[in-house]
């Protein structure tokens, strides 16, 4: 990959990592206590993934934000879940499979399919330079746990 390349797609991470982290912090979507959640979501997601797999932090995500179907935006675990899956859709990593507004489901499709192993790379290494961006932004303007 070129530098300008590099370059734009960093630049790109940034921008929706900026964009989630003001929607986390902003829209009073989330209360005090799960911007806090949140920020330790964020603080460990990269080592939770290298450690477990992606598949496997995002079936954790879902377990503690997925109620009825729906991403809770407001729980910490779902709007997480919510932000990693709008940031591949927009990538266009996963694609739109569910026909509803559940991007997580359309994560879960993309992903338990048969994908190529650079495609399944390509996956990882995008979501976790979001994350590291998301991190910074997040260690700067979120709540810090007590």
């Amino acid at each position: 990959m070129e530098l300008s390349s590099r370059f734009i797609l960093d630049a790109d991470q940034a921008r929706v990592a900026w964009e989630h982290i003001q929607q986390a912090k902003d829209n009073n979507i989330l209360t005090e206590n799960e911007k806090k959640t949140y920020r330790s979501l964020i603080r460990s997601a990269s080592a939770d993934i290298l450690t477990s797999g992606l598949g496997q932090i995002m079936a954790f995500y879902a377990s503690k934000g997925v109620e009825n179907g729906q991403a809770q935006k407001t729980k910490a675990h779902g709007l997480l879940l919510t932000h990693i899956t709008d940031f591949l859709r927009q990538r266009e990593l996963i694609g739109n499979t569910s026909n509803t507004s559940n991007n997580f489901e359309d994560f879960f499709t993309s992903f338990t399919q048969d994908l190529p192993f650079n495609l399944y790379r390509l996956i990882i290494k995008e979501t976790l330079g979001y994350i590291s961006w998301l991190k910074r932004f997040g260690e700067a303007i979120l709540p810090k746990p007590e």
